[in-house]
């Protein structure tokens, strides 16, 4: 292939979603082939990029608020034009990122053989449902000839700013006790991959004399006395610093639990809607992975609203002493 002087990685899905896209983003930096690496992505997630020393420039696509619709869209495209990208890498499959990739006139647009974008594709490689999406991210660097053995994610870099926030968390946390700081992640977008809060709250009550405890999410919620709760108002540059100072994290399949084991933090998963062999378990790290032997699993790449059978089992069949006691052996460990 050509020299690449710049590339762009379209990626507008969610948290979970970006951090994945890192070691893509590190792969294609380091490859000789390529210069500069461009991100697109939503509002919410730009940290993460930011964070990554191997992603140059960020375009911010608010495509549920100020960008939302074909005005919106457009804006995007002209940006995209402007900027005379030799290659788009496309990991997120819509059609919608591979139709802005070709009205934007990049002459490689490179993904998978799957999902709407597939159509507006130079080069495509097969979609490996067996393979876990780290390892399909990079078989579409690996068309532009850029092949990385390291895996690294590079997402919390040693600058000021960052170490800056670390320090902060690092004080509020005390660290200076002898104490295991768990952190646990109750929330998730989809509904069904979300252990019962009432379990999370139980399993906070019962181990917080052993341990500090920190809650992570969204959305303020009313936890049990001698938690840090930082479930409002945290960034998600402040989210990241803060996993950075944790033990262990307990957690849905969600955006966080792949922010904590790219920080290189043992995870423990409960996964209910979905399963590991989708391939989005968190990697590179020895995790965790409980979960309810179910006829019905999965439900769906993500998961239902609501359970379709009405009885989620999938979840309610996981007790809180089965999560407290991987919990203690993971930290023994």
């Amino acid at each position: 292939m050509r020299h690449l002087k710049d590339t762009v990685i379209i990626q507008t899905a969610y948290l979970g979603d970006c951090v994945l896209t890192l070691p893509l983003a590190k792969t294609l930096k380091e490859c000789s082939d390529i210069g500069n690496v461009t991100v697109v992505c939503r509002p919410e997630v730009k940290a993460v990029f930011r964070f990554s020393s191997s992603v140059d420039k960020i375009i911010v696509y608010d495509k549920k608020g100020k960008d939302k619709g074909l005005a919106g869209a457009l804006r995007i495209i002209k940006k995209l034009k402007s900027k005379k990208f030799d290659t788009a890498f496309l990991p997120q499959r819509s059609f919608r990122s591979g139709l802005m990739a070709f009205l934007s006139r990049i002459p490689e647009r490179i993904g998978f053989n799957r999902g709407g974008a597939a159509f507006f594709l130079t080069s495509k490689c097969k979609y490996n449902w067996k393979k876990h999406e780290v390892e399909r991210l990079l078989d579409i660097a690996g068309l532009a000839g850029c092949v990385n053995k390291k895996r690294s994610f590079d997402l919390l870099p040693a600058s000021l700013p960052a170490q800056n926030l670390s320090l902060k968390y690092r004080e509020i946390f005390n660290k200076g006790d002898k104490k295991k700081i768990v952190g646990i992640a109750p929330q998730s977008k989809w509904p069904t991959k979300c252990w019962p809060e009432e379990r999370y709250k139980e399993l906070a009550k019962s181990i917080k004399e052993k341990a500090k405890v920190v809650i992570f999410g969204v959305e303020k919620e009313e936890w049990p006395e001698g938690v840090i709760n930082l479930t409002a108002g945290t960034s998600v540059k402040e989210l990241i610093a803060a996993i950075n100072e944790i033990d262990i994290l307990v957690s849905n399949d969600s955006g966080i639990m792949h922010i904590a084991a790219a920080l290189g933090k043992p995870v423990i998963v409960i996964y209910g809607a979905t399963v590991p062999d989708l391939g989005f378990t968190p990697y590179g790290n020895e995790s965790v992975i409980i979960q309810t032997e179910l006829e019905c699993r999965p439900c769906g790449l993500h998961g239902p609203k609501k359970c379709r059978l009405g009885h989620f089992k999938c979840m309610k069949n996981i007790k809180t002493s089965t999560v407290r006691e991987a919990l203690y052996e993971k930290i023994r460990a």
